[in-house]
């Protein structure tokens, strides 16, 4: 069964910005997961994991989070903590609750864009952030404190270079769910498409099952060179199942997210084993610039500051 209408009612593509998911996750128990005791120290550094509820594919969040334990030094101990829907006020919640249990290090799954709360809140305490995500979003703030860090997939930067592969001339169609059009990576990828020459006809944001069919319609009548789809969870398992053969799908955006969340992890774990005991070592490796230039250019163009459309700073 598809997760289109029940996703959809939740919160508004605006709240969907300040929910950090990728669509895909583990479902925890509220905070905090264990006693300021089940830290399990014995002299290692409390470190608090702090992830949200996710509703879609829960195996995928429980890798990461089992990644992340695994890869992370023996110096360190991991404690999880539930952030709920991952709201920036939860998030809070519960990094407070990790600080006043003696976390020398807060691991927060959350956007970067969101992250100048818990930012000070940290700083106040002396303790070392981590901020960790998808990079759904493209950041837009920039933190110098060397006891923050980052660990992200830069899925934002990686749609803006699939988008090259669309030929000058192509004509693209765009179906993403209503979750998915909350988010930069979309709008990066037609970007990419439109600078290079690419003309993007239509952009269907489905939100039901009738929705899809109608999109995959409308797309078939429009005869398109390719089509980009991004779609999360179980609603990729939909999508694909609904595709016709004659249309030629990029599907970057539907796929698999176990594979995705365990890399996750592994990229945070690498980020927190930089921590020498009051600060995070450089990150050696940095985002694409032509794509970050690209991106600062449009975004100023278009006055908001953002890639999506619909978004104001």
């Amino acid at each position: 069964m598809s997760d289109f209408s029940r996703n959809a009612h939740m919160v508004s593509r605006r709240d969907f910005l300040k929910i950090s998911g990728a669509g895909v996750g583990a479902t925890f128990i509220p905070t905090p997961l264990m006693s300021a005791g089940a830290f399990m120290m014995a002299g290692r550094i409390k470190t608090a994991l702090l992830v949200p509820d996710f509703d879609l594919a829960p195996e995928s969040a429980s890798a990461f989070a089992l990644k992340f334990q695994e890869m992370a030094d023996s110096r360190f101990g991991v404690d999880l903590f539930s952030t709920g829907r991952g709201l920036t006020t939860q998030v809070m919640a519960s990094a407070r609750q990790a600080l006043a249990d003696g976390a020398k290090i807060i691991a927060a799954y959350i956007n970067d864009n969101d992250a100048d709360d818990l930012l000070a809140l940290t700083e106040s305490a002396g303790a070392g952030l981590l901020v960790i995500n998808h990079g759904e979003n493209m950041p837009r703030t920039s933190f110098a404190s060397p006891r923050f860090a980052r660990a992200s997939r830069n899925q934002w930067a990686e749609h803006y270079r699939q988008g090259r592969a669309v030929a000058s001339g192509d004509r693209v169609a765009m179906l993403t769910s209503f979750y998915e059009s909350g988010f930069d990576t979309a709008y990066a990828f037609r970007m990419r498409v439109e600078d290079a020459g690419g003309t993007v006809l239509e952009h269907f944001v489905v939100r039901d099952m009738a929705g899809l069919n109608t999109a995959l319609t409308a797309t078939n009548r429009l005869g398109v060179d390719t089509v980009y789809a991004a779609f999360s969870g179980v609603d990729s398992l939909s999508v694909l199942g609904a595709w016709p053969v004659n249309l030629r799908l990029m599907s970057i955006g539907v796929t698999d997210m176990s594979d995705q969340f365990i890399q996750l992890g592994e990229l945070a774990a690498a980020a927190l084993n930089r921590w020498d005991g009051a600060k995070f070592a450089p990150d050696l490796a940095e985002l694409p610039q032509n794509a970050l230039d690209a991106a600062a250019r449009r975004a100023s163009v278009t006055k908001t500051g953002w890639l999506h459309p619909y978004m104001t700073l």
